[in-house]
């Protein structure tokens, strides 16, 4: 699964804040915390954490908080727009909320990567946000992520040696 890549991903950075946006059970959240000296933003609209190895990791903060919407995303924009790295896994899968996420990124202009899963899996995926993504900027990550599909986006051309370290 993603799991090891996002713990490959950790070590990359050190000192920032890496967000995980989808949190269900944490762990996403768990493996971008491999690197201790970065602090994980972990966002969901329920709590559905139970494994207490998990919730008690010192350098997870668990957010119940939507980014979809207004409030909680200006809310964490400054944040946000400073991490190097984000992680998408966000129901119902359908693309729309995905692009509309990337689309904001793009416009504040964010200067980061932001790594998506389930990018094949699901027609919506597919076809409302993997394929309207610019070649020059995406790079498919499935065989070293999850089944479904893993695809990391580069905002910054510097993020570029992330991606060919990679692949």
């Amino acid at each position: 699964e993603h799991y090891r890549l996002l713990s490959c991903l950790s070590t990359l950075f050190n000192n920032s804040n890496l967000f995980d946006i989808g949190t269900h059970y944490g762990h996403s959240a768990f493996a971008l915390s491999y690197n201790d000296t970065n602090r994980i933003q972990t966002f969901d609209i329920v709590n559905d954490v139970t494994n207490a190895k998990i919730k008690n990791r010192h350098n997870i903060n668990f957010n119940i908080c939507d980014l979809f919407v207004e409030k909680g995303m200006k809310m964490w924009s400054p944040v946000l727009l400073d991490s190097p790295l984000i992680f998408l896994d966000v129901d119902p899968h359908n693309g729309i909320m995905e692009k509309n996420f990337y689309d904001y990124l793009y416009d504040h202009k964010y200067q980061g990567v932001l790594l998506c899963d389930d990018i094949h899996y699901f027609e919506g995926m597919k076809n409302n946000f993997w394929s309207k993504i610019p070649d020059e900027y995406k790079t498919d990550l499935t065989s070293y992520g999850h089944w479904s599909g893993t695809g990391i986006i580069s905002f910054n051309k510097a993020h570029q040696d992330i991606v060919t370290y990679l692949s």
